[in-house]
């Protein structure tokens, strides 16, 4: 995935995703919502996509949203102290061989 998205921004993008407070504040919790994000935009935009007449605007927003998500997962993982690990664990547990 190439983005344009700036690196600067990110720390901010965290902040309002997650304002930090005593309780949250590792990027291990950072990290869980914003996969929580990214599923969520993931679902939402396989259905737009399946609708007979796809609202555009709507699309490009959520992907929009989707792309800046992951570039906040990605510099987490880069600058963070998080351990490289699968995004959804329960995701292996649904594969049928």
């Amino acid at each position: 995935m190439t983005t344009d998205v700036s690196n600067k921004h990110i720390p901010a993008a965290i902040d309002r995703l997650m304002p930090r407070s005593p309780y949250n504040s590792s990027s291990s919790a950072i990290a869980a919502k914003v996969i929580e994000d990214i599923h969520f935009l993931q679902d939402r935009i396989e259905r737009i996509k399946k609708l007979q007449t796809p609202n555009s605007t709507v699309l490009k927003t959520y992907q929009s949203m989707l792309e800046s998500r992951e570039a906040v997962l990605a510099w987490l993982r880069e600058n963070g102290d998080l351990e490289e690990e699968p995004e959804d664990a329960s995701d292996l547990n649904h594969h049928v061989g």
